[in-house]
């Protein structure tokens, strides 16, 4: 009986063994994975913190660039300048950066609709403009407008098929009317009515700008892709057809005053009361550089948005966005 008794501890100690080596060859293959992970996530840190590095650089070069482009133009930039709407690649160390400017004037400024607690009426109706050329429904468009007033604004009635705090209390999560400008075109995902598919059709022609005067467009920069926008400028009395049309055959250089430009048979023939020259101009005040770094198989996106607030002036950064492309 002793033997037998023997015999069992034996087994309970080898057994006993057996789980304690399995117990210890599975945490080693634990510790094992966690390091390998470990030490692959200190490779990609490393690796961002490189990339982050180098995007900063890119804004100090764009910066300089930029300055010198409105230094040697005045502002008078045109489809002809050089660097302007181009890709460029430029091969830094161990990465690549790839950036493009763009003329950032030619948008609608979604914060102009309202001049400072008053509607300003003008940029009311070319927002309705645009999205009536955009092939929106005139009374979505309308509802659109009245929401995104509401969101702008400072009260909390709210308009027409508009919404306030007591529709975005009811969301999930629920949230408030801002209340106060945007400060970027994705801001408008947040605000009733704006859908996925909505946004995509008019973000390329909408901007966040940091006042609420109505952007200036360049008549000498709109690109085919923009004619909507100068539908919008002539107070939707040509149609995007001939907006192309004006753009294409628009002179090499561009126009050299925006009287030339008022002075074209098709412009003559709007009604004084829906043409707005003073949103028009051969000068920009603003651009964009976009652009991209790509090192090890990570790439990080960004745009940067630059001012001269008049002639002359030092170059500013307002805006800076990363993961937007």
């Amino acid at each position: 009986m002793r033997q037998a008794r023997m015999r069992d501890e034996k087994g309970a100690a080898l057994i006993s063994v057996i789980f304690l080596v399995a117990i210890m060859s599975m945490t080693s293959i634990a510790l094992l994975e966690v390091t390998t992970k470990s030490i692959r996530r200190a490779k990609l840190t490393d690796n961002q913190s490189q990339i982050n590095w180098m995007m900063i650089s890119a804004e100090e070069v764009g910066h300089v660039a930029i300055g010198q482009l409105f230094d040697q133009t005045s502002g008078n930039l045109n489809d002809m300048t050089p660097y302007l709407e181009q890709d460029i690649v430029m091969p830094v160390l161990d990465a690549t950066l790839l950036i493009r400017v763009e003329d950032a004037s030619n948008c609608f400024n979604l914060n102009a609709m309202l001049s400072g607690r008053s509607v300003r009426q003008s940029a009311n109706q070319a927002f309705l403009n645009l999205l009536i050329a955009l092939k929106i429904n005139e009374n979505e468009a309308e509802s659109l407008r009245a929401r995104l007033l509401d969101w702008l604004d400072h009260d909390n009635t709210p308009r027409l098929g508009g919404a306030e705090d007591s529709y975005y209390a009811g969301m999930r999560p629920s949230y408030r009317a801002a209340d106060t400008q945007l400060v970027h075109v994705s801001d408008l995902r947040a605000i009733r009515g704006y859908t996925q598919e909505i946004y995509e059709v008019i973000e390329p022609y909408m901007c966040a700008l940091n006042h609420d005067n109505p952007a200036i467009l360049n008549v000498n920069t709109l690109n085919l892709e923009q004619a909507p926008l100068l539908t919008m400028a002539t107070g939707g009395t040509i149609d995007i057809d001939l907006a192309r049309n004006i753009i294409e055959d628009r002179p090499v250089g561009g126009w050299e005053s925006i009287q030339d430009f008022a002075d074209l048979e098709a412009i003559k023939l709007i009604e004084t009361d829906q043409m707005n020259l003073e949103y028009l101009s051969i000068q920009s005040k603003y651009l964009s550089l976009i652009g991209q770094v790509q090192r090890r198989g990570q790439a990080s996106d960004f745009q940067l948005l630059y001012v001269q607030e008049q002639v002359g002036q030092p170059v500013k950064i307002i805006q800076r966005v990363y993961g937007v492309m």
